[in-house]
């Protein structure tokens, strides 16, 4: 005979557990959204900080459609695409990347403007999805968040890097 978790459980004990877990995750995502994983390996003549990492959460308007794009100061890539909530868990991982894709990423927001846009934008709770684009970075040991239009042509380039990286579809040359 099969056991269903609810059988020992009960439907209601499930449902309560899985709500504790999703906010245990959820809150894990604000207290620490780069992960506890040690820092990469980076060279030493290398310009990427070793605690870079990036979260780009994109609405409906945003390149390719709603999605939330993860990069954990190990290297991690995670994405999910839809609209992220509020409650949203962290992304799943979907592969390792190498030393020097990271080091291109890096390379890319800062040439973009990507990352100077994020530090000089006011503030904003990077737990809580905005309309347009909500943009996180960690670089050298300073975190910051901001709400940027979907549009803004310093995100377009750093989105189609991601989705690249992801093995996802390339987007339409109608779009950045």
């Amino acid at each position: 005979m099969l056991l269903r978790p609810h059988s020992l459980l009960g439907p209601a004990t499930t449902r309560l557990l899985t709500g504790l877990l999703t906010g245990l995750l959820g809150a894990a995502w604000v207290v620490a959204p780069v992960g506890c994983s040690k820092a990469r390996p980076v060279a030493a003549d290398s310009p990427t900080p070793d605690d870079f990492a990036l979260s780009i959460t994109l609405d409906q308007t945003g390149p390719g459609g709603a999605a939330w794009y993860v990069v954990d100061a190990d290297g991690a890539l995670r994405v999910a695409t839809g609209t992220r909530l509020d409650r949203s868990p962290v992304p799943p991982f979907v592969r390792q990347l190498t030393a020097a894709e990271i080091a291109g990423l890096w390379d890319l927001a800062h040439r973009s403007g990507l990352e100077s846009a994020v530090r000089a934008s006011p503030a904003v709770d990077e737990a809580r999805p905005r309309p347009g684009a909500t943009v996180f970075l960690v670089a050298d040991h300073a975190r910051r968040a901001a709400a940027l239009p979907a549009d803004d042509p310093r995100l377009a380039a750093t989105v189609v890097e991601l989705r690249r990286l992801a093995w996802m579809e390339s987007l339409p040359a109608s779009q950045p």
